[in-house]
């Protein structure tokens, strides 16, 4: 909770509407929530539009799937996903408005090599949707649709400790080679905005890095943690 608490009070210091998108049990999870650090109020607006996916467990990177869907086509304005583990902390927003696709760093592993079985090309590249948008919301759209196609197609794979990583395939795997095919090539926070962006993944059971990130909130922009 601390790591979204953080996020979403950074994305209000940038941007001018920070949306939460989830299902009913997580609007009454976060409705019931008494920690003083975060509550719906935080958000600009909750839509419930989450409900009722089918789909195994270990596909867990669905819903975010289904949001960039629906921001891209209801919404149809330029926008940023976080995960929420994820925050800026400066404002480079007039650098990413105009980007058309946005994502956080390129990936090469092996294990992406095995699934041209079910349409997606033979190589071993991805791209990390740790942030992910863009101003080209017809062709996230586009997106989309296919990492939902692809998603169908790998529904088999439902043994959540052998296929724990299956969502980096139709997410991340399939989004490269969506942006290839296309011929797009993402900004890429990694490269671009690598000093001022965060996540932590990898360390979040470390309260040096959380300390880090509330510190810097608090000295940069005199916000109580």
């Amino acid at each position: 909770m601390a790591y979204l608490s953080t996020s979403v009070r950074y994305a209000k210091l940038f941007f001018e509407k920070v949306i939460m998108f989830t299902d009913t049990e997580g609007l009454e999870f976060f409705s019931e929530n008494t920690n003083s650090r975060f509550s719906p109020a935080l958000f600009d607006k909750i839509e419930v539009i989450l409900d009722n996916i089918n789909f195994p467990p270990n596909f867990w990177a669905i819903g975010k799937i289904y949001a960039f869907q629906y921001a891209a086509v209801v919404y149809q304005q330029p926008f940023i996903h976080f995960d929420y583990d994820s925050l800026l902390l400066e404002n480079v927003v007039p650098l990413l408005e105009h980007q058309r696709i946005i994502a956080q760093h390129k990936e090469t592993e092996d294990f992406y090599l095995h699934y041209s079985d079910y349409g997606l090309k033979k190589n071993k590249f991805a791209y990390n949707t740790g942030i992910f948008g863009g101003s080209d919301v017809r062709a996230i759209a586009d997106y989309c649709a296919g990492a939902l196609e692809t998603a169908e197609k790998l529904k088999g794979f439902t043994h959540p400790e052998k296929d724990r990583l299956i969502s980096c395939i139709f997410e991340q795997k399939y989004l490269y080679d969506f942006c290839n095919e296309r011929k797009i090539k993402p900004f890429l926070a990694s490269e671009n905005i690598r000093e001022v962006y965060r996540h932590y993944w990898h360390n979040k059971q470390d309260p040096g890095a959380m300390k880090e990130a509330l510190s810097h909130l608090s000295r940069s922009y005199n916000i109580g943690t």
